[in-house]
């Protein structure tokens, strides 16, 4: 089984990452992704079935309700050419490699949603695909509601994707429906939680993940840095806030 989970990303990330207390990862609502069909594709060929499904399974189902799956992408490639250029700032970035059972037991365990293996589908095997997620998904969260069905399909992308490898922690939210003097004045996502931040994309919504120190096990520094000097700012970051037994490496790739 996979023991090691890796996360690409660049310097301002890295110092926002390590807080002192707890590692803080972003979930990013899934809209402002870099797939433009990303979990839509998947949810609009699950949905002529749904309601069937529902009455079949005899679970609850509301058609009006609408998800908002927020994602932390991890990648099962270690030191990858590919992965560096696309979310390691071209070899200037980081990768940070966590150890999975931990990060698996506790982000089942809480409140954050799931972490789970992403499935890559084509126009001919998505239905089998949705399924295969859909039953892991349930596997973990035993939901009786048929809504979380929703929630897989966020888990399977178009295999135009494939060689990213990904692993997900899915974290959803929920339409929130707000009443004045009995008139509905909001319907729209739940804002309870939500943080904001500036991208190319414009201001986008994300969720705050906390998760322990101990689940970091590695930092490996990107190949567009000067790694000796490097090495010796990271360990002084890494000692300043508190983390221990964090190994530093440098990437096998040289400019």
């Amino acid at each position: 089984m996979q023991q090691r989970l890796y996360h690409y990303t660049d310097a301002k990330g890295l110092m926002g990452i390590l807080s002192e207390n707890d590692i803080i990862l972003w979930a990013t609502r899934y809209d402002c992704l870099n797939d433009p069909l990303e979990y839509i594709w998947a949810q609009e060929h699950i949905k002529p079935n749904i309601e069937i499904l529902a009455h079949k399974e005899k679970k609850r189902y509301d058609p009006e309700m609408k998800m908002y799956p927020y994602i932390v992408s991890f990648c099962e490639k270690k030191d990858d050419l590919c992965m560096w250029r696309l979310y390691g700032d071209n070899g200037r970035g980081y990768i940070l490699e966590f150890d999975i059972e931990r990060l698996q037991n506790f982000i089942d365990g809480d409140k954050y949603g799931i972490l789970q293996k992403v499935k890559y589908a084509n126009d001919y095997n998505i239905n089998q695909m949705i399924s295969q997620a859909i039953k892991e998904y349930n596997d973990v969260k035993g939901s009786d509601n048929i809504i979380d069905c929703y929630n897989a399909c966020a888990l399977v992308k178009k295999d135009d994707y494939e060689f990213e490898h990904e692993f997900r922690l899915l974290k959803s939210n929920y339409d929130c429906f707000e009443f004045n003097n009995g008139k509905e004045v909001y319907d729209g996502e739940n804002s309870s939680g939500l943080l904001y931040r500036e991208s190319s994309l414009g201001i986008i919504p994300y969720i705050e993940i906390k998760i322990p120190k101990e689940v970091l096990k590695k930092i490996i520094i990107g190949y567009g840095h000067c790694q000796k000097s490097q090495n010796e700012t990271i360990s002084n970051l890494l000692h300043s806030r508190g983390y221990k037994n964090v190994k530093i490496c440098t990437s096998k790739f040289k400019y």
